[in-house]
């Protein structure tokens, strides 16, 4: 489903990334809806310093 999502955004979300997204300015929340079984969550913050980025994910349990 990523790669997907990235080859329809032109996203490359298999970098880490979280090293260009700008903590201080951002906002996490939970959807109030399930999809699935799963929680959806969105964030949303600058990249960079010059784009603003909106992510929808969801959280999954690695054991």
């Amino acid at each position: 489903m990523a790669s997907t999502s990235s080859a329809n955004s032109g996203l490359n979300l298999s970098k880490p990334t979280y090293y260009m997204f700008n903590f201080y300015y951002q906002l996490i929340c939970r959807q109030d809806r399930l999809e699935n079984g799963e929680e959806r969550w969105q964030a949303i913050g600058v990249v960079n310093g010059v784009l603003m980025l909106l992510v929808a994910h969801t959280v999954q349990d690695v054991i």
